[in-house]
């Protein structure tokens, strides 16, 4: 950590929120990959998976517009977290029904893109107001700088280990890790110590 510490500059709770970050971004790599890679399978056509894009951006713009407020209302640490649990528990979950019964992909799949945007815009107004109160205003250019590297990063992992991980257990076991990287995440955000948001960095108020 400590060395980590020195590499970035970042403090040791912006570590953690960068982690979660990360490790968040992988998940939302695999999802896409593994969904399109099994629709296609299963239909024979790239349509099915068109039509799981359209929802999944759909709720996202839609979402959004409850998310900000609900997340201004409090610590933003919280419901980022609750999201990552959320979508965690329920796409393990449904990736062991796919498992068992892959005839079901396109409800499940759909089922899982709708929990996992909803989630989402909660998760990301969370990560947005939660950093400022993480460094210095100083250090958000820093911070927000590394949180994109490990959103893009993130989900280049993502995307190069569902390959592997479809060729060799095929894409349910890629959903049911997916879910996992979102558990991960919020077990990065939970570590985060406690923080005053509204005061930590009272200089970072009106930042980025």
């Amino acid at each position: 950590m400590r060395a980590l510490m020195r590499l970035t500059g970042l403090p040791s709770a912006a570590l953690c929120f960068l982690a979660g970050t990360f490790a968040s971004n992988i998940g939302n790599g695999m999802h896409t990959l593994a969904a399109g890679a099994l629709l296609y399978q299963q239909t024979g056509t790239v349509a099915a998976f068109g039509v799981v894009v359209v929802i999944e951006q759909a709720v996202t713009v839609l979402m959004q517009a409850v998310a900000g407020p609900s997340v201004d209302r409090g610590d933003p640490r919280r419901p980022a977290m609750l999201a990552e649990i959320v979508r965690g528990v329920c796409v393990c979950v449904l990736s062991l029904l796919l498992i068992v019964n892959t005839a079901s992909a396109l409800p499940l799949i759909l089922a899982m893109t709708v929990i996992i945007r909803i989630a989402h815009t909660f998760h990301r107004a969370g990560t947005f107001a939660l950093s400022p109160a993480l460094v210095p205003a100083a250090d958000l250019t820093r911070l927000n700088s590394w949180f994109s590297a490990c959103q893009q990063g993130g989900q280049l992992v993502g995307l190069a280990a569902t390959g592997l991980i479809v060729a060799q257990w095929e894409a349910p076991a890629a959903f049911f890790i997916n879910g996992v990287t979102f558990l991960v995440s919020a077990v990065t955000l939970a570590a985060i110590p406690s923080l005053r948001l509204a005061t930590a960095y009272p200089a970072t108020a009106n930042a980025g």
